[in-house]
């Protein structure tokens, strides 16, 4: 009886299967770091953008300041 029972599978196949996922493993890990070292550079270049946004914002408010500091000095000379 016991000759009819399946006994799994054969030791070639085992080694077949290990082989196919040590390659899938290799795969995957380096489409990650791939995917890891992108992801990094957009977030650098994002990074640098939302900086010179801030300088530039930073940069019309100083101006604004002025004038309107110069506009409060020249008023008094207009009223002459």
């Amino acid at each position: 009886m016991s000759d009819s029972l399946p006994s799994g599978p054969e030791d070639g196949q085992v080694a077949r299967a290990k082989a196919l996922t040590d390659d899938l493993l290799e795969v995957v890990r380096g489409e990650y770091a791939k995917v890891k070292a992108m992801l990094h550079q957009q977030q650098m270049e994002l990074h640098q953008a939302q900086m010179q946004y801030a300088s530039y914002g930073t940069m019309g408010v100083g101006v604004r300041t002025l004038n309107i500091r110069c506009s409060i000095r020249l008023h008094p000379l207009l009223l002459f």
